[in-house]
């Protein structure tokens, strides 16, 4: 039951980490447009047609001035003073905005464990011939591991144990897989582990994929 549950919780937060941004940015959208159509309202009425494919003329000269303002400020993203506004707008502005921080966490621990080559996955015996995916992520003078056992689908949540060398199997996946793995909730796992648990035979090929 408590597996169920864990399952139910880490699958219904990754689903929200999933949605936050599409929904952050489809409503800031549509109240840009809303506002930048109100604003060119009198200069939109001032023309000869009233609509453009069908668009009403304020709200397609609005989408127009915020497709062009995007790609100017794509532009400017690319400039160090870009960066600086940037920057200062993340942090006075979007990290005020509800679940802007956890979400961008989760991405940024997400992209850094796959750039850690100091990181590497094993699998951590659970119970009798049952096994979960883990990371060490620090091996400590004294010989302990410093292991770090993800959940599914999000694999910055999770656990951190300290076990000796013999308690977990080291594998040939890359980290990428692995995570991949975790965050299709295990979709792949037979290629991937082939050859890998404990009794299994055949070369696993999926360590090798990102």
């Amino acid at each position: 039951m408590k597996s169920i549950f864990s399952f139910l919780k880490t699958t219904f937060l990754g689903g929200l980490l999933f949605l936050l941004p599409f929904v952050l940015t489809m409503i800031l959208l549509r109240e840009a447009l809303r506002y930048v159509a109100k604003v060119v309202g009198p200069v939109a009425e001032a023309l000869p047609f009233h609509s453009v494919l069908g668009i009403k003329t304020p709200y397609f000269m609005a989408t127009f001035i915020l497709l062009l303002t995007g790609f100017v400020a794509g532009i400017l993203a690319k400039t160090r003073l870009g960066s600086r506004i940037s920057g200062s707008v993340e942090n006075f502005v979007l990290h005020r905005i509800p679940g802007y921080t956890l979400f961008k966490g989760a991405i940024d621990g997400i992209q850094g464990f796959k750039d850690r080559s100091d990181i590497s996955v094993v699998l951590v015996k659970t119970g009798e011939d049952k096994w979960q995916l883990a990371f060490v992520v620090e091996q400590n003078t004294d010989g302990i591991l410093t292991v770090f056992t993800p959940s599914a689908p999000t694999p910055t949540s999770g656990s951190i144990s300290f076990l000796r060398a013999e308690q977990v199997k080291k594998t040939d996946l890359t980290v990428a897989a692995a995570v991949k793995c975790i965050m299709q909730i295990g979709v792949g796992s037979g290629d991937l582990l082939r050859g890998q648990l404990p009794g299994s035979s055949g070369k696993s090929e999926g360590g090798k994929n990102a």
